[in-house]
């Protein structure tokens, strides 16, 4: 047995486990399934008892292994001198995904390594007694799984080890990120002194991995951290693991367990908090304490949550980012074919660029307009391999509800001292964790309004659910077999409508029997149209006239005055039928093959029942923003700057911020909510200031309550103050809910001559 540990040998681990064959390792796969083998066969060659822990996941069926390196003394709990101390680390990865090899050597392909060597080491080294185990654990990858039955398992069984878990040893990134749960103190003591000896650096940083499971449980865990960027992607291969972090890891967790079974008295006393960790610069310790505080946690890697992750960096605020999805943007490439109306000088956040320009990152063409899947590709995904961001992603976190510790919406006293507690689905398990703050950026996509026009089901709509469709479906590419050749009716007066509209009827070019039915509730599509060429913004006016062009020649039926009331799935023909009642009584019906439902979207609060909100009654928003973005008052020109104010509840610290904070209102645009991010993040860092020092950019969008010609007149009222000229904008809604074209748009400004919003 070798006394010093080997790179060498780590190194080909890494490789093996990273083996295109593996598939990277995803849980319930065959390549996980092939890199259990093969570890199996390595903990075979250290004559370990092995043993397999098979469970259920949300994914399929997946397996931890266990290892006996060296046996404990036979009292469940470590006696005084003779602790037992587990080795963890999980060997599965991301997985392939759409034909791309994701290696997944530093997550965790690495940590499996160290794991692997250090018990190695340690095998032959430990004084009788000292328990050693070793836990390669599956499923982390979709909410840490496989260390929730451990964990379990342990606490049943009436034991009480020493965790220390490895998730990355592929960068040595300044310092070994150190993250402390439970009774930790023995082990943070054993690890600052390991450090010191070795002279690894450590810095007291968020793990966000296995550790968290067995701290929740109790378990006295400190999990280590040496990721590198760019993990859960194809950039995460064996050559890039650097060979002298294997070797720090590795003397660092062999140290720490040594230290951990030479101190005899370590399992009844808790020494002092080690005061300081080691610096990379000096050797000498850092005031760097591991603080008790819980971070502030971020709901969505979307677009504005991210960028509220990267003020948070900014700021220095330890974050944590719970993303339901398995990538960033899962909402947003749900509609990736599409076109934002708003150019990349309006996509990109200020602190996000910060993080990304010194990765060697291209910055787009400011004047381009992105579809949904370049602001992924381009920007969100580089965003999140940052080495800031990377570390405090979790996948598979869906948040089913928000509170405080110990404390109902009906309790007062305390109530600002309590943590947030957020309890999260993570692949059908359920874990509480704790926030000082929380931001929610989980956006309305999931939550789209439905079809019946009094805001309730239509009768029938639940049942028909499999012939429903809504905002935005991907006509020309993967949905095309269910409207080529087909009847379809798209029923709503918005873009995301005219944009389905059109898609359809360049369907219908090439594929025959494609037909077309448009309803909408008014008596005119005329602010469907836009202003046509009197369009602030000329491409968004043709758009509009292509529209109008297509209803007239017949292209498209248009179907006004019809309210969705009953929807019927027609038995036999594979088709439904919908019919409309309007107030008069006259009833309609259209019979068609699929139902496009382009009738916006609404927040879903039901996570937040045990807060105390102040939402407005019509828009969900809050009831301080709601005046500014009210699309039924809200008139030309821009939504004036806002933030932390106008964000706020009778809840401290919590702030909903994105598309979700506008509730119903459709006319969002990402550099608002960047703006957003940018002043809640200020006031959580006590910078007051900063925080109502609102600017806000935004190029001339604003939704034009102006009657166009052919428009039936409501109001004679001008509807907003008259007066002084003013920019204004003429034509469809222009938010990410309303604001997706199929093609890029040029800015341009108007300026009215007289009276109010031009008319």
């Amino acid at each position: 047995m070798n006394a010093e540990p080997s790179a060498e040998r780590m190194t080909a681990i890494v490789a093996a486990l990273a083996a295109r064959e593996l598939a990277g390792r995803r849980v319930a796969t065959r390549g996980g399934a092939a890199a259990r083998t093969w570890l199996t066969a390595a903990l075979t060659e250290l004559d370990a008892v092995s043993e397999v822990e098979r469970f259920d996941t949300a994914a399929g069926g997946a397996a931890n292994l266990y290892a006996t390196i060296a046996a404990p003394t036979p009292d469940p709990a470590p006696a005084p001198g003779s602790p037992e101390i587990w080795l963890t680390a999980h060997y599965d990865g991301v997985g392939d995904i759409d034909g791309v090899h994701r290696p997944g050597a530093s997550d965790n392909a690495s940590g499996v390594a160290v794991v692997l060597e250090a018990a190695r080491l340690l095998k032959e080294r430990l004084p009788n007694g000292v328990g050693l185990r070793v836990a390669l654990l599956d499923a982390e990858e979709i909410g840490t799984v496989g260390s929730a039955h451990h964990a379990a398992r342990l606490v049943a069984s009436g034991r009480s080890p020493y965790v220390l878990n490895v998730d990355g040893a592929g960068e040595l990134n300044e310092a070994v990120a150190v993250e402390a749960g439970g009774p930790a103190m023995p082990i943070l003591a054993a690890l600052d002194a390991a450090g010191k000896s070795a002279g690894v650096p450590l810095r007291a940083g968020q793990v966000a991995s296995d550790n968290r499971r067995y701290a929740a449980a109790g378990l006295a865990t400190v999990g280590l951290g040496a990721g590198m960027p760019g993990y859960h992607s194809e950039h995460d291969t064996a050559d890039r693991v650097q060979p002298a972090t294997l070797l720090a890891m590795v003397r660092l967790v062999v140290g720490t367990v040594e230290h951990l079974a030479q101190h005899t008295d370590i399992s009844t006393e808790t020494p002092a908090p080690p005061e300081r960790l080691t610096t990379q610069e000096t050797g000498e310790a850092s005031m760097n304490p591991i603080s008790a505080e819980p971070p502030v946690v971020v709901i969505g890697a979307g677009p504005v949550g991210l960028a509220a992750a990267a003020h948070l960096v900014e700021r220095g605020i330890p974050f944590q980012i719970l993303e339901a999805g398995d990538e960033v943007g899962a909402a947003v490439r749900s509609w990736g074919h599409v076109r934002l109306f708003s150019p990349w000088r309006y996509d990109i956040d200020a602190a996000a660029r910060a993080l990304l320009e010194p990765t060697g990152w291209t910055a787009p063409d400011p004047e381009d307009a992105p579809t949904g899947a370049e602001l992924v590709e381009r920007y969100l995904v580089p965003l999140a391999a940052t080495a800031q961001i990377a570390p405090h992603l979790r996948f598979g976190h869906r948040v089913t509800a928000i509170s405080r510790v110990g404390v109902d919406r009906m309790r007062t006293r305390g109530r600002e001292r309590a943590p947030f507690l957020i309890r999260v689905d993570i692949g059908g398990v359920t874990t509480d964790l704790q926030a000082r703050a929380v931001i929610d950026a989980s956006g309305t996509w999931s939550t789209p309004n439905v079809l019946g026009a009094s805001g309730l089901p239509a009768y029938g709509e639940i049942e028909a659910a499999a012939f429903i469709d809504h905002a935005l479906p991907d006509v020309l590419g993967p949905a095309r077999s269910l409207y080529a050749g087909r009847h379809t009716l798209v029923v709503g007066a918005g873009h995301s409508a005219a944009n389905t509209l059109l898609t359809l009827a360049e369907l219908a070019e090439t594929e025959p029997g494609t037909r077309i039915s448009w309803a909408i509730r008014t008596g005119s599509a005329a602010r469907t149209y836009g202003g046509g060429e009197a369009d602030a913004l000329p491409a968004r006016g043709a758009l509009g006239a292509r529209l109008k062009t297509l209803v007239a020649e017949g292209r498209i039926e248009l179907v006004n005055q019809f309210s969705a009331e009953t929807v019927r799935v027609l038995a036999g023909s594979g088709g439904i039928e919908v019919e409309s009642i309007d107030a008069r009584g006259v009833k309609k019906l259209v019979a068609c093959d699929r139902i496009v439902a382009a009738t916006g979207f609404r927040p879903d609060h039901s996570i937040t029942s045990e807060l105390r909100l102040d939402l407005d009654p019509i828009l969900g928003s809050t009831r301080a923003l709601a005046p500014l973005i009210d699309p039924n008052e809200h008139s030309c020109g821009t939504v004036p700057p806002h933030g932390v104010d106008e964000l706020s509840h009778p809840e401290p610290d919590f702030y909903a911020i994105g598309m979700k904070s506008y509730g119903r209102a459709p006319t969002f645009l990402l550099a608002t909510g960047y703006e957003q991010a940018r002043s809640v993040v200020a006031a959580l860092a006590g910078d007051w200031n900063a925080a109502r020092d609102v600017r806000l950019e935004l190029p001339e969008t604003g939704v034009c309550n102006t009657t166009l010609p052919g428009e039936e007149i409501e109001s004679a009222g001008c509807g907003t103050s008259c007066g002084t000229p003013e920019p204004v904008s003429v034509g469809l809604p222009t938010g990410i809910s309303g604001g997706l074209l199929s093609e890029p748009l040029p800015l341009v400004q108007t300026s009215s001559e007289s009276g109010c919003c031009g008319t």
